[in-house]
């Protein structure tokens, strides 16, 4: 069975592109290409269920509460991947989207 996915709107496009040039085949889709664009994260989540794709999100605050609350409640749920994009730059650790502060990796 290969993998499917669903990238959350903070999934950068150039890294879904970069992905289907690299992995012949892949099946991944976006929340904007969907109609998920403007949900909350349990209907994403919920929707990538029906579907049977895992979610790739950087939503580090919430996306892994509603998963955790899920499963915890016997609902199915292929799967979550916190992606996080750090970046180096002269030695200190720096995170790609420059914003310290965000709930997002």
């Amino acid at each position: 069975m290969t993998p499917r996915f669903l990238a959350d709107e903070n999934i950068d496009q150039d890294l879904i592109l970069g992905l289907k040039r690299r992995i012949d085949g892949i099946d991944i889709v976006r929340v904007q290409d969907v109609g998920l664009r403007t949900l909350d994260d349990p209907t994403v989540l919920q929707w990538a269920a029906d579907e049977g794709r895992a979610l790739i999100s950087r939503d580090i605050k919430t996306i892994p509460n509603f998963a955790h609350e899920r499963v915890a409640t016997g609902l199915v749920t292929p799967g979550v991947l916190v992606y996080c994009a750090r970046s180096v730059d002269g030695g200190r650790d720096r995170r790609s989207n420059g914003d310290r502060g965000s709930d997002r990796c």
